[in-house]
């Protein structure tokens, strides 16, 4: 694999982090790369206008998650039902 090759990797890995993924009680935030469940929350800012933003990371290693390996921080929002 070449230099260019695992850079281009890398980034698209990277802009699917950069995009935030949907949190639900049930499943938490899935990681957009593994696809696993229940991400641990790293930090979370309070409730406006009926949605709370949470920030997560992967701890998929053993998996060999990409955004795991790089420590990559997921943002996750959750909408309020009404």
């Amino acid at each position: 694999m070449t230099k260019a090759q695992v850079v281009a990797i890398v980034a698209k890995v990277k802009e699917k982090a950069d995009q935030s993924v949907d949190y639900t009680p049930r499943y938490g935030a899935v990681c957009p790369e593994c696809g696993r469940a229940r991400m641990q929350t790293v930090g979370a800012k309070p409730w406006k206008d009926g949605m709370k933003v949470r920030y997560h990371k992967c701890g998929n290693i053993t998996g060999r998650c990409l955004l795991a390996v790089m420590q990559t921080t997921i943002k996750s929002v959750q909408v309020e039902n009404k």
